[in-house]
C-alpha cells in the first residue's frame, strides 16, 4: 500500500466517532490492505475476503463465518472507499479513488435474528444452572446479574474495577433520602467519557459474596479488576470469556441466548412491568426516544388497540 493510501486510511479511521467502530474497522481494513493493493481491488477480491476466516491456532476446524461478520467486513471496505472517493491527496486535483465503489453489487448475508429477550421463567432457569458451590459459579452469577440488572453492553462492564463502585446518596421525587451505590463505566463509542448508574442492591450483594468467598475482600484495591480469572486473581476476565461463560450456561439451560440477550431481557421486563419509556431510554443510553420506542417494539411487538376496540363492539358477529 503506497503512502497516499496509508494516509487516506489513517484519516478515515480518525474520522470515525465511535471507538468500537474504529477498532473493528481498523482490524478489517489493515488485514485487507495487507493482502490487496487498494487501487487494484475488484469485487471478487472483496467477496473472497468477506468469507475468509482469519487463522486461529486454537481451532482445529475453521467454520463458515457468521453473516454478521461478513457484513461487517463489507461495510468497513465500502465506507473506506466512499471516503477515498472524496479524499484528495496533497498537490493533487482529483480524489484518490475515482471509480465505482468495488463493493457495489455484493449481496450481504442475512444475519440470524437474536432472541427477543428471555421471560422471567427462562431467566430463573438460566440462573438456577449456575453453581453456587464453586468460585467460578459465584463469580459468574455476580457477573451475569450485573449485566441483567444494568442492561449494559458487553464491553461496558468487562473492564470495570473495584474502585468504580462507590457509595452514594439518592433523593426521590418526594424528597426522601436513601443510601446506596453507583458504578462508573465507559459507554459504547464514548470510551473517553465516564458515565455512572445506580448499582442495584442484589448485584452489590452478589459482588460482596464473590469477593468474600474468593478471599479478596480484605486485600482488593480500587485499581484492581472486579471480575478476575480463577488462575490469576490479578488478571481481569476478558469480554470474550464473559460471552463464552454466558453461552455455556445458556446451553446447559436449553436456551438460545447470548450476553446481549440479557440487555434485551432487562428492557423488555422493565417495559412490561410499567417502567416509563424515558427511564428505559436513559438506562439504555439511547440518544433518541424513537430509538428506544423501536427497540421496545422489536422486543414486545406492537399492540393493536383498534382491533381490541372492534372486538369489544362487534365480537358477537364472529
Amino acid at each position: 500500500m503506497d503512502a497516499y493510501w496509508k494516509h487516506c486510511l489513517a484519516d478515515f479511521l480518525r474520522s470515525l466517532h465511535s471507538t468500537a467502530t474504529r477498532t473493528s474497522y481498523a482490524t478489517v481494513l489493515i488485514r485487507f490492505c495487507s493482502e490487496h493493493e487498494p487501487e487494484q481491488v475488484t469485487r471478487r477480491d472483496i467477496e473472497e475476503f468477506m468469507r475468509m476466516p482469519y487463522p486461529d491456532p486454537h481451532r482445529k476446524e475453521q467454520k463458515e463465518l457468521a453473516a454478521s461478520t461478513q457484513n461487517l467486513r463489507v461495510a468497513a471496505i465500502a465506507s473506506f472507499y466512499n471516503y477515498a472517493s472524496s479524499w484528495i491527496p496533497e498537490h493533487a486535483a482529483e480524489p484518490l479513488w475515482d471509480k465505482a465503489n468495488p463493493t457495489t453489487g455484493i449481496v450481504r448475508g442475512k444475519a440470524e435474528h437474536s432472541p427477543k429477550g428471555l421471560t422471567l421463567e427462562q431467566l430463573e432457569r438460566l440462573f438456577s444452572i449456575i453453581p453456587m458451590t464453586t468460585e467460578i459459579g459465584i463469580r459468574d452469577k455476580a457477573l451475569l446479574l450485573f449485566y441483567l440488572y444494568s442492561a449494559r453492553r458487553r464491553s461496558e462492564l468487562a473492564s470495570i474495577r473495584y474502585g468504580d463502585i462507590q457509595s452514594a446518596t439518592f433523593h426521590d421525587e418526594h424528597g426522601a433520602v436513601r443510601e446506596g451505590y453507583i458504578y462508573y463505566f465507559r459507554g459504547k463509542g464514548h470510551k473517553e467519557t465516564l458515565d455512572s448508574q445506580e448499582l442495584p442492591q442484589p448485584v452489590k450483594d452478589a459482588i460482596d459474596w464473590m469477593l468474600i468467598s474468593s478471599g479478596r475482600w480484605e486485600t482488593i484495591k480500587p485499581e484492581d479488576p472486579l471480575f478476575v480469572t480463577t488462575g490469576n486473581k490479578a488478571k481481569g476476565i476478558t469480554a470474550s470469556t464473559i460471552a463464552k461463560r454466558m453461552a455455556f450456561y445458556a446451553r446447559k439451560a436449553g436456551l438460545h441466548a447470548s450476553l446481549h440477550t440479557l440487555r434485551h431481557s432487562a428492557a423488555k421486563i422493565r417495559h412490561e412491568s410499567g417502567e416509563d419509556i424515558l427511564s428505559i431510554m436513559r438506562l439504555l443510553r439511547h440518544q433518541d426516544l424513537r430509538t428506544t420506542w423501536l427497540y421496545l417494539q422489536g422486543l414486545t411487538g406492537t399492540e393493536d388497540k383498534g382491533a381490541k376496540l372492534l372486538e369489544s363492539r362487534f365480537g358477537r358477529f364472529s
